[in-house]
């Protein structure tokens, strides 16, 4: 859990500077293990009814801005709940 959080830290303070695979180890910890796979894409289910799912896409080892947004928005929402 105190790999997840530095990675979680460090993704909020640059999320620019985020990579695909920490993000992954994120998703992985807080939603299982992806519920879709295809080349370059990872799709979590989340455990609430509106926007179930959240997902991420590899481009040059980084995943999109707006993406990362998401997920943190997600995991903020599970620590709540």
């Amino acid at each position: 859990m105190a790999r997840i959080s530095r990675l979680i830290t460090q993704i909020e303070d640059h999320p620019e500077a985020a990579s695909f695979s920490d993000l992954a180890k994120v998703c992985d910890y807080y939603f299982g293990k992806p519920s879709q796979k295809s080349v370059g894409q990872l799709v979590y289910r989340t455990p609430w009814q509106k926007d179930p799912y959240v997902n991420i896409q590899n481009k040059q080892g980084r995943a999109a801005l707006y993406q990362i947004k998401r997920i943190l928005v997600a995991i903020t929402k599970l620590a709540k709940d």
